[in-house]
Parts: structure tokens; sequence; C-alpha cells
């Protein structure tokens, strides 16, 4: 039975479930470039199917990412997301959030949603306000962001020895950063670093001190690098690594909805994962309205 027009009509009602606004942690304002927001399905585990196995050769024969044929959650000319309900929804969704372009280091967040009872009851839905259905995560500089000349910050590696003599330095994926005016002091600059172990850090117009003309023209900061040192705790079969060139980003959970972003360290990307055991902390002096990006040793964690 229709609820609003008269039976001789089909009906159909479309109701935001969840909106996302990807907002840029250095401009502080909301990313309006396409950025592409996957929704990941139930991890596959050994033993792979044959069917499996199939589809993910497909993948790796493409040389396309094993997400590009994930569900997307629709985009709006505004640069927000949207999902819209669906019976069974369940209480979270684990998107994966892409750039193509480089431009913001991806991030793989765990929202939880808003809660119908059981059985699910819409009329709570409905009288749910959209603010309390609308999640706004922060994501930071990625290899290609586009940054002005005048800009103070860094561009850093962070890698880790393989054990061999002499030792190899590979890079550490996915990588956090934090800058500190001093050792034990509260971070007020962070960053995140891409597969690469490279990491783009932009100071804050506040970390220089005003005037700045009547100042030194460098900075002395501790930054400090955290990471994962070896395979996260769960590793997916070998094909879907292969298939997957994202498989092992940080699985970040979100607070509860209705939480503004300001009062959540984790969608600020602030928090750093619980399996980021390795750290590194080195002094670095940045130059006033410059990118820093040789002289710099990388950050080795151990």
């Amino acid at each position: 039975m229709n609820a609003l027009l008269p039976s001789r009509f089909v009906e159909a009602f479309t109701r935001l479930l969840l909106g996302v606004e990807p907002m840029d942690a250095t401009r502080l304002q909301r990313i309006t470039q396409a950025l592409e927001m996957r929704i990941e399905p139930k991890a596959w585990v050994d033993p792979l199917t044959d069917e499996q196995q199939r589809h993910l050769r497909t993948y790796i024969d493409s040389r396309r990412p094993l997400s590009y044929g994930w569900k997307r959650v629709s985009r709006h000319a505004s640069g927000r997301h949207a999902l819209s309900y669906g019976k069974g929804q369940g209480t979270f969704v684990d998107v994966r959030v892409l750039d193509p372009s480089e431009r913001i280091v991806p991030r793989r967040l765990r929202i939880p949603l808003v809660s119908l009872g059981a059985p699910e009851d819409l009329g709570l839905l409905d009288a749910l306000p959209v603010s309390q259905r609308q999640r706004t995560p922060f994501f930071y500089p990625g290899a290609a962001y586009d940054v002005s000349e005048r800009v103070t910050g860094l561009r850093g590696r962070v890698v880790v020895s393989d054990g061999a003599l002499p030792p190899t330095f590979v890079p550490v994926r996915w990588p956090r950063i934090e800058a500190r005016l001093s050792r034990g002091a509260t971070p007020f600059a962070w960053a995140h670093g891409d597969q690469h172990g490279e990491f783009l850090l932009v100071l804050p117009p506040e970390a220089i001190a005003a005037p700045a003309v009547q100042m030194p023209r460098t900075l002395a900061l501790d930054i400090t690098a955290y990471g994962r040192v070896g395979l996260p705790a769960v590793v997916p079969p070998v094909l879907v690594r292969r298939a997957d060139p994202f498989w092992d980003l940080p699985l970040e959970l979100l607070d509860v909805p209705g939480t503004p972003a300001t009062a959540d360290p984790v969608a600020l990307g602030r928090a750093i994962p619980t399996d980021y055991t390795s750290s590194v902390m080195q002094p670095v002096t940045f130059t006033y309205s410059q990118i820093i990006s040789s002289g710099v040793p990388p950050f080795v964690l151990t």
C-alpha cells in the first residue's frame, strides 16, 4: 500500500542512511575533486574457490585494482557522498576512499551506522536530523597534492631495514607522522604516508610565530614517524594481495553516529593505528615558506 500517492502510482522512497563529506586536512575545507568511495565486501579467505581465483586473476591481468569492481558510494556534484538505506544494512559499513590522481592519501574506514532497532523502524531514520547521519573524515596530502610555493613543510620518507648485511632499506607502507615543538609536547601537525612510505607534512600557519619577518627564517621541530613493521594481524590470500594494492591499509573505526569530527581523533586522521607499534623521532629544521625535499635523512623504523 502506498504511503503518499494513490495506488495507481508506483511509489518508492530513497532514504539517506549515511552521508560522507571528505575534508582536506590541510586546507580545512571540503574536497571538491572526484574521489572513489567503495564499499568493501566480506573478506575472502583460503581456500579460495575456483570462481574466486578466476575473478582475482582477471584483475591481476588487467592491472586494475580489485576495488574497481566494488559497489560505489554515489558522489554528488557538491563533493559529498551518499549511501541510501537498504534493508538489512547492518550496524556498520567498511569503505575504501581512494584518489587515482594521488593528491590525497587513501584511507579505509569502518563507519558505524545509526541503529534502527530490531525489527528495523524506518521512522527512527526519518526523524533523525541529517547532521546525525553525516561524517566528515579528513584526508592528508599525497605525492601529487597541489601545494603553494609559499608553504612551509617537508617531503619525507619512512623506511625499515630488511635485516641483511649490509642492510637494504624498504618503504614502510601507510606511515603516520606527527610534528611537535619539542619532545613530549602536544602534536600540532600531522601527515599520512602512502604505499611508498612517502609523506608531505604541511605546517599550519599558526606554527609560524607572528610577526614572522622579525623571527629567524628557520624553525626546529621534532618529527615522529609511526608505522607497522611486518604484516598486519589478518593477512588475506596471496591472490587477493596481488589484486588489491591497498589491502594493508589500516582499518580505522570512527566514533558513534552524531559525534562531530572535531571530537573524533580517528575521523581527524590523528589517531595512530593500534598495530603501528614502531616509531622513530628525529629533529628537522624547517625553512619558512619552503617545502624541504632534500637534506633530511629517511625516518628509519626499528
